[in-house]
């Protein structure tokens, strides 16, 4: 999306190298993620790169890097049997929107297909990098950046989580994942 005319796009670099710190988060989940789920992998590998991407947004929904999104009301607002007046200030919670199972179909699943296929598109529910008029300068670059090297690397290493992944296709995922106990493996791949 280009920048309006009132954004500075200079002004817009620290914003984009600022979601470095958490899109290096992310890009390691859904890592863990892929190589839990071979078939997602492969379809992964296969496509035009948009799986992969869609990947990694699977991964910040599970995983939000952002926990709390802060709105302001733009009208008086009907909440709960009372008003909330225009201006109030609002905390959303993703990691309990993003896996709320009443709103959000298999919500404690890996399912990338939902960011390709359009259920992920309510525009409500899931805010992986915010959204509306303060949405993530940096999504678009982080999306690209982590998507390419998580294609790349699978493309030509085969990792093997140690100890086993608690991250596969049964079960419900864990509510939170440190990217930073998370060890692998790594052999060379033949072509896949």
């Amino acid at each position: 999306m280009p920048a309006s005319d009132r954004v500075d796009r200079v002004d817009q670099i620290p914003q984009w190298l600022f979601a470095f710190d958490p899109a290096a988060m992310a890009a390691y989940r859904t890592l863990a993620l892929l190589v839990a789920h071979p078939e997602v992998l492969r379809r992964a590998l296969d496509d035009d790169g948009q799986l992969a991407r869609a990947a990694v947004l699977e991964s910040v929904r599970l995983w939000p890097t952002t926990a709390v999104v802060l709105r302001d009301t733009t009208a008086p607002t009907e909440w709960a049997g009372a008003t909330l007046p225009t201006g109030t200030s609002l905390g959303i919670v993703s990691s309990f929107f993003h896996r709320d199972g009443a709103t959000v179909p298999g919500a404690d699943r890996f399912d990338p297909d939902r960011w390709c296929d359009g259920r992920a598109d309510d525009g409500r529910t899931l805010l992986p990098f915010s959204a509306g008029p303060v949405v993530c300068p940096g999504r678009e670059v982080v999306l690209y950046v982590a998507s390419t090297v998580l294609r790349t690397l699978l493309a030509q290493v085969r990792l093997t989580p140690e100890p086993p992944s608690p991250l596969g296709p049964t079960g419900p995922l864990p509510r939170g994942l440190d990217p930073f106990a998370l060890r692998f493996a790594a052999s060379p791949t033949d072509a896949r």
